[in-house]
């Protein structure tokens, strides 16, 4: 359970003016920030540099009568400010976990020197208002945990998505308030209520998605931007599938390239191939204590739904070959932790919310094909029909003003290396990509682009950046 630690002494420093934040926006149009206690466990060396606070937004920017959303927002103070740097505002990635559970983190890496503000957008993390309770999660895990083919699962998924849209209709909330453009609008308040001019930002994944709508909106607050693993705007968005296959593919290339890889899997896709081949002849039982039943039930789907989650990140990449040869060979055992991590991701992620946004950005869902695959869950078909209208499209910065540092990782399975392409073409002379040779989804996650090109880049957008792009830590 989360505690809440009382800062309300350190909310006044933070929020009154001090280590760059100049209140020079700030009007008697804009809402006054509400200090409150941060609402997480904070390591005793960073509390005394964090403040919390909530911002008040309208639910409907066109119908303030419709009345209003709180947000929660974070600011950390640098150890050591430079002196005159903007502050760097961080946007949560996918659909609704927050941003803020990251702070001990973000607090270590870049607000070493630069003051950050994180805050959780409608919806999501710790501000309002709370979208499909955890019950209707734990009933789409159930869905996914129980021996059931994926034509018996999607009914199941529908139902619990159906349940959420009705939740949502009892408690009048419109999912029209929900969509990257709104909270571009969120954004710039928070911004305006802490009196920052200039900001710069960081987003990964759907946060990328944000933070280029948000450099399409309001260029002239921006100073700069960071953008890893960018998903895009509704025209450039791939099928789920189609990224998978890309990443498993490199990933069996790979194996067959490096010496000790090649003699313990002399044909990993043959054995990729026994592996689903077993699968659809007997599912596999995989101990998991908070999965319904106790276990999870592997068919072929819910393997590439694993596998699918492995190649987000390095050591997942690296356990690829052994987990289907755990699944060919039936070795429970070595499936049983990696089965408790997706489980438990499932539920801070909370993907049932995604079709919230998802459904009013993405036009295309509205008619998506019918998911034939495990690695499409992502794009289930047959809901944002029900779900919602499409709204307007999240923008990209075209022919930009603000520099841009664009990351992805080669073998990212959900936003490949072509999309930070696409994005760079748009933005123009101002855009700096980046390809990680050794990571997937994330690349920031590597300690070289952290700790070394992501400072530098924020200090000098202009200068040569060190060269990362092998690192494999």
């Amino acid at each position: 359970m989360r505690r809440h630690i009382i800062v309300f002494t350190a909310a006044c420093l933070a929020f009154c003016g001090t280590a760059g934040t100049v209140a020079k926006e700030r009007t008697s149009e804009v809402p006054a920030l509400q200090p409150v206690a941060c609402p997480i466990e904070l390591p005793a060396e960073l509390a005394s540099r964090i403040s919390c606070g909530k911002v008040t937004v309208p639910r409907d920017y066109a119908r303030p009568e419709a009345g209003s959303f709180e947000l929660m927002v974070l600011v950390g103070r640098a150890a050591t400010p430079t002196p005159g740097a903007a502050p760097v505002y961080f946007a949560g990635g996918g659909w609704s976990p927050s941003i803020i559970d990251d702070t001990p983190g973000i607090m270590r890496g870049i607000a070493t020197t630069r003051d950050v503000v994180l805050f959780d957008k409608r919806g999501a993390g710790f501000s309002e208002p709370e979208i499909c309770p955890p019950t209707m999660v734990e009933a789409q895990i159930a869905a996914v945990a129980a021996d059931l083919p994926l034509s018996a699962m999607l009914p199941a998924l529908r139902t619990a998505l159906h349940n959420c849209r009705e939740d949502m209709r009892r408690r009048k909330l419109d999912p029209a308030w929900f969509n990257v453009r709104t909270t571009s609008r969120d954004l710039d308040q928070v911004r305006r209520v802490l009196g920052h001019d200039r900001i710069m930002l960081f987003g990964r994944s759907n946060g990328a998605r944000q933070v280029l709508d948000y450099l399409a909106a309001y260029p002239q607050h921006a100073a700069a931007a960071v953008v890893d693993s960018p998903a895009l705007p509704d025209a450039y968005t791939p099928r789920a599938s189609a990224s998978y296959d890309r990443s498993l593919k490199l990933t069996f290339t790979a194996c067959a390239a490096d010496a000790a890889c090649a003699a313990r899997f002399p044909d990993l896709p043959a054995l990729y191939r026994e592996a689903n081949a077993g699968l659809e002849r007997q599912g596999l039982a995989i101990p998991d204590a908070k999965a319904p039943g106790g276990a999870l039930i592997m068919n072929s789907a819910d393997f590439e739904m694993l596998l699918h989650l492995m190649l987000y990140s390095r050591q997942g990449i690296a356990a690829v070959p052994a987990a289907i040869e755990a699944v060919a060979k039936r070795k429970t055992a070595f499936l049983t932790p990696m089965v408790g991590i997706a489980l438990s991701g499932m539920r801070s992620n909370r993907e049932i919310t995604g079709h919230v946004q998802e459904c009013r950005d993405l036009p295309s869902l509205q008619d998506a094909p019918p998911v034939t695959r495990g690695s499409d869950i992502v794009h289930l078909d047959g809901v944002c029909n029900f779900w919602s209208k499409p709204g307007e499209p999240s923008r990209l910065p075209e022919n930009s003003s603000v520099p841009v540092l664009l990351l992805s990782g080669r073998f990212d399975p959900i936003t490949p290396p072509a999309n930070a392409r696409i994005a760079a073409a748009a933005i123009g002379s101002k855009a700096r990509l980046v390809e990680m040779q050794q990571t997937g989804h994330g690349a920031a996650y590597t300690r070289c682009v952290v700790r070394e090109m992501i400072p530098a880049f924020l200090d000098h957008p202009e200068a040569a950046l060190p060269d990362c792009t092998s690192s494999e830590t």
